[in-house]
């Protein structure tokens, strides 16, 4: 990114914050269902909808700047 200026940052960033969700949100998930450990296991839980709400957002601006 450091490279990067304007719309070209923008798109490069909203990029990887997309990615980034989606590959947290199915590490989450598996742990909210799987995970061997219970406080992790309910902090996964509590801590995934937070983490799509931050999906939709993400997608959001990268919309705005395509």
């Amino acid at each position: 990114l450091k490279t990067k200026k304007g719309m070209e940052f923008d798109k490069a960033y909203t990029d990887l914050m997309v990615n980034d969700h989606l590959g947290d949100i199915n590490e989450f998930k598996k742990e909210a269902s799987d995970g061997g450990n219970s406080s992790v296991k309910s902090f996964a839980s509590k801590t995934l909808p937070i983490l799509e709400n931050h999906l939709v957002l993400a997608e959001e601006a990268m919309k705005t700047v395509k």
